[in-house]
């Protein structure tokens, strides 16, 4: 199977990933240029609007339990949407460390976003937690 390129949007609750992933499916060179497939780990203040979504060539899939977040569910997903790429909203409490992907998943980005408001209070109570979700970032 040839790769598909994967989003990977990190951050704490209500640091802004669900307002990034949105304003990046909404650009005509992003949903112009092919299907998303949007997997969402994370319910958050702002929900996506799936009429809005299928506009934008976006299809949404909750994932609300980690122990969903699997190699083989991952792969079933996919291969019932077959999109052009995926973006994946994540939910920074699930231990990443662990995951297991499809081995077509080809991570071309992974993002964190940081609010920096929050950060300190994070950074302080929360710092491994931090480290982990930021290790591996491109951005």
């Amino acid at each position: 199977m040839k790769k598909i390129p994967v989003f990977s949007i990190n951050g704490f609750l209500e640091s802004g990933k669900t307002q990034f992933i949105l304003s990046t499916i909404r650009r005509d060179g992003f949903y112009n240029r092919g299907s998303t497939l949007l997997i969402c780990c994370e319910q958050g203040e702002i929900e996506y609007d799936v009429e809005e979504l299928k506009r934008y060539n976006t299809i949404l899939v909750t994932i609300e339990d980690e122990e969903e977040l699997t190699k083989e569910n991952l792969d079933k997903i996919y291969k019932k949407y077959r999109t052009s790429r995926i973006v994946i909203e994540n939910n920074f409490m699930w231990d990443n460390d662990t995951k297991k992907y499809p081995d077509y998943f080809d991570f071309a980005q992974i993002i964190t976003i940081i609010d920096g408001l929050t950060f300190p209070i994070y950074y302080q109570n929360m710092r491994q937690k931090f480290t982990d979700i930021i290790k591996y970032s491109d951005v």
